[in-house]
């Protein structure tokens, strides 16, 4: 009985952690901390889990002060990736941001929307990218790493300019790069993931005990440490 008294005791500690993870997620506050009481396995992941946290929190708060930076400068070099289309999609005039980011050599009578679908993986679909009854409109676009580059995220945004007749005009893109802020997004999925793991694994706790439980979610922190 006294065993069962502990397990049971310890294993509400691992849930209040659990619940307290998942609350911040969903609030999206990564100042907020799991609370830490006694100084034995628990406390120890707890103090490993707001690590994690503070990692996350400063690696947002650079992130969005890199994007404003880059804000900042795009404003005063003029930048940023722009990219002017005819109204069949085949890009008139680019600069040479827009050139690096996406990687074009030649744009001349390059069709605008092939070319993304062909080298990128693309968060929304060619009929709703193209639909010109919304004439705004974001969606990402994604490079997958190799060897000679990682992986890359970039925000396009469109205006589809509609001229006097009411047909399109000129379509302009703007392109950003949103790498960062996508895997600081990533790392938070994967922290939630992992202490919804640990949540399934205490229910079948019956089959393992609570220091196999603490010590694979230590590991696992560890590595993305």
């Amino acid at each position: 009985a006294f065993i069962f008294i502990i397990e049971k005791t310890i294993l509400s500690r691992l849930f209040k952690i659990i619940g307290e993870i998942t609350r911040i997620g969903r609030n999206g506050d990564l100042s907020a901390r799991v609370k830490i009481t006694g100084n034995d396995e628990l406390s120890t992941l707890g103090t490993e889990i707001n690590g994690m946290l503070a990692a996350l929190e400063k690696l947002t708060i650079e992130s969005e002060s890199a994007e404003k930076e880059k804000f900042k400068y795009v404003m005063r070099e003029m930048s940023e990736g722009i990219i002017i289309c005819r109204s069949d999609w085949h890009i008139s005039e680019i600069n040479h941001a827009a050139k690096n980011l996406l990687n074009i050599a030649l744009s001349e009578n390059l069709d605008l929307i092939d070319y993304i679908f062909s080298n990128y993986y693309v968060s929304s679909s060619r009929d709703s990218i193209t639909d010109s009854s919304v004439p705004h409109k974001k969606f990402d676009i994604i490079r997958k790493a190799a060897k000679q580059f990682g992986t890359l995220y970039l925000e396009i945004a469109i205006d589809i300019i509609a001229n006097t007749l009411g047909g399109k005009s000129n379509i302009v893109v703007a392109v950003r790069d949103i790498t960062s802020q996508r895997e600081s997004e990533k790392m938070k999925e994967e922290l939630l993931s992992l202490i919804s793991g640990a949540a399934a694994n205490a229910a079948q706790s019956g089959t393992r005990s609570i220091a196999d439980i603490i010590e694979e979610i230590k590991s696992i922190l560890n590595k993305k440490n």
